[in-house]
Formats: C-alpha cells, sequence, structure tokens
C-alpha cells in the first residue's frame, strides 16, 4: 500500500545527480592529488 503522507520533489532528481556529479570530480582530482598527476588543462580542483 501506497504512503499518501509522503512528499515528493520534482526536481529533487535534477539537484541530486549535480551533487553525484560534483562528487565524482572530487574524488577523481583527489586522486590525481595522491598520484601525483598533473590536473587536465590546468582546471585541477586540487592543485
Amino acid at each position: 500500500m501506497l504512503d499518501s503522507t509522503k512528499i515528493y520533489f520534482e526536481n529533487l532528481n535534477a539537484i541530486r545527480f549535480i551533487a553525484a556529479l560534483l562528487v565524482i570530480v572530487h574524488h577523481i582530482e583527489n586522486q590525481k592529488f595522491i598520484f601525483k598527476s598533473r590536473p587536465i588543462c590546468g582546471l585541477g580542483v586540487i592543485q
């Protein structure tokens, strides 16, 4: 049975996507920093 008291925000999926994408970018930049790689095009978050 469905609970009718739940609140649904239609645009929350877009915000979740942006947040997940930022986490992925941060993890990639963090790994590049740990392994002493150069940032791509000088746009590294961690330099």
